[in-house]
């Protein structure tokens, strides 16, 4: 079976593992085509950018990849079929990784009307304070001129605009400790959070739409913990809560909503608070893009960098060629032709 170049570099990419805090090897070998192709890298640890020397003047924007992959080759073995690719991250988001490869193989001494800056990073998919952007974004205040930044998340070949905030709280239900044996001389905290949990559980999604892109606030109990022994009345129950919330809403605000929500009934502890991104449908860099390709437009329904770059000032878009519904899964994998489709429409975009 004949692959592409660009399906090549997938391989390629798809057989260094990286999984989140191990991206080393892959930066390393990222580095070095880069270099090998006449790019200026300018690297922070495991997350570098790169930069054509002899740039044509056009417009800077910023191609935006992170390097670390959640499943594993036991989860995803690497496999050529005659539509798809299978492997470790091929989604999520090894496909977006080897289109910006091969644009920067392809366009190294081509004149093009959009500059790019390509920026590879690591820890996307742990928690915030690791992301391996944010210093990067810090160390080099020339990634703030840009004039949008294109984030190649995986989106279905979908153009997502914006995207919602991210509010990760312990929220504990307290009790009192006591001998199973005597369950009346202390209180069950586990039995006592099930009112609450079961009002966690008719939370309903809230719509919002913007610019005519439909948003969702959301909550969700993703993990919960609580006793101390088998024998024993469990003293505390803790469950974390994410809640997801629309563009235009800050952390303080989602934060008061579920502390509302909450009451009396237990105490909160905020873990993690990622702010959202505005929707920049009329940025004249996304109108350009949408009158060359028919690209369908989304909301991005999850929480991606471009709320990183938007807090240097960067508007941020998400396109790639990863499939959402593959992501972080077992067998993950990828559609060929979305692949080149991807790598086509963003030469065209660089180009005119």
């Amino acid at each position: 079976m004949s692959l592409s170049p660009l399906e090549q570099t997938l391989l390629q990419l798809l057989e260094i593992e990286s999984p989140t805090g191990g991206e080393g090897p892959i930066t390393d070998w990222i580095e070095a085509q880069l270099t090998g192709w006449g790019w200026q890298v300018d690297r922070l640890g495991h997350a570098l950018s790169a930069r054509r020397p002899q740039g044509s003047g056009g417009v800077p924007v910023g191609l935006f990849g992170h390097t670390d992959v959640v499943t594993d080759l036991e989860m995803a073995p690497i496999k050529v079929e005659v539509d798809e690719i299978h492997g470790p991250g091929a989604s999520d988001m090894k496909g977006g990784l080897a289109v910006m490869l091969q644009l920067a193989k392809t366009l190294q001494n081509t004149s093009l009307a959009k500059e790019p800056t390509l920026v590879f990073y690591d820890k996307e998919e742990g928690p915030l304070a690791d992301n391996g952007l944010g210093p990067l974004l810090a160390a080099q205040p020339q990634l703030h001129e840009l004039a949008l930044g294109l984030c190649l998340e995986p989106t279905d070949g979908q153009l997502h605009l914006g995207c919602v905030g991210s509010l990760h709280v312990e929220v504990t239900v307290h009790g009192k400790a006591g001998h199973s044996a005597r369950p009346w001389q202390g209180v069950n905290a586990i039995t006592t959070a099930g009112e609450l949990l079961h009002r966690f559980h008719q939370w309903q999604p809230r719509a919002t739409e913007i610019q005519g892109l439909t948003f969702h606030d959301t909550v969700t109990v993703t993990t919960i913990r609580g006793g101390q022994s088998r024998n024993s009345v469990p003293a505390a129950c803790t469950f974390n809560v994410n809640l997801r919330f629309v563009p235009g809403r800050t952390t303080a605000e989602a934060l008061a909503d579920l502390t509302d929500f909450v009451g009396e009934d237990a105490s909160l502890k905020v873990i993690d608070a990622s702010g959202g991104a505005d929707v920049v449908l009329d940025h004249p860099l996304v109108q350009d893009l949408l009158k060359t390709e028919r690209l369908e437009v989304a909301a991005k329904q999850a929480w991606t960098d471009v709320a990183q770059l938007q807090t240097v000032g960067v508007p941020g878009i998400n396109y790639g060629p990863g499939a959402t519904g593959w992501a972080h899964q077992a067998g993950e994998r990828l559609e060929r032709t979305r692949l080149q489709e991807a790598y086509d429409v963003l030469e065209r975009w660089l180009r005119g």
